[in-house]
């Protein structure tokens, strides 16, 4: 009779264990590891480290530098002024960027551009993106900071102001249109 409730608590034992492991895999399923903080273009938007502000959005088909044409496109540059504000007493830190528009579409940085601003500080640069002209409606920028280990994250995600209404203006507008980007970035102290 003993050697029967051996094996009927071996059994139980592994029903358990089955169960705890089943559990446990469903708890570590991957679901979105990061939060989105929306803002408006221009308003300052207070994250865990700092407040990110997200301005002055341009559009063309060549870019330079030093005056001098670097790149073309046969589609649309789209720059995009953001600054990075350590108010309190961490770095706010913005490793990476990208474009959402209508339909799910997503566009990669044309350069990589960071953003480190050391508490009382703020950090300005230009986020350039090369772009569809054809799907440039609901353009809305997110950027983030990216580590390689990392908890849960914030994204800011700031709408650009290019509607279905107004996306052909944003296009004739940005036709030959030269743009020099701020790729070196520039920090001032908070006042």
């Amino acid at each position: 009779m003993s050697v029967r409730r051996s094996r009927l608590s071996a059994a139980v034992a592994a029903i358990a264990c089955v169960a705890v492991a089943a559990a446990g895999l469903r708890a570590s399923e991957a679901g979105p590891d990061h939060d989105v903080v929306r803002g408006r273009l221009g308003q300052p938007v207070a994250t865990e480290d700092g407040v990110v502000t997200v301005a002055d959005v341009r559009v063309g088909t060549r870019l330079a530098r030093s005056g001098s044409v670097t790149d073309t496109t046969p589609g649309m540059f789209v720059v995009v002024r953001v600054a990075a504000a350590a108010t309190g007493t961490e770095d706010e830190v913005l490793t990476d960027s990208r474009l959402l528009a209508r339909g799910g579409r997503v566009y990669a940085p044309y350069e990589s551009t960071t953003s480190r601003a050391a508490p009382g500080f703020v950090e300005t640069v230009d986020h350039l993106f090369e772009v569809d002209p054809a799907a440039i409606e609901d353009l809305t920028l997110e950027v983030w900071r990216s580590e390689v280990v990392h908890g849960y994250q914030e994204r800011v995600q700031v709408h650009l102001g290019i509607t279905r209404a107004n996306a052909a203006a944003w296009r004739d507008a940005g036709a030959g249109q030269v743009l020099e980007p701020d790729r070196t970035g520039t920090t001032r102290a908070l006042s």
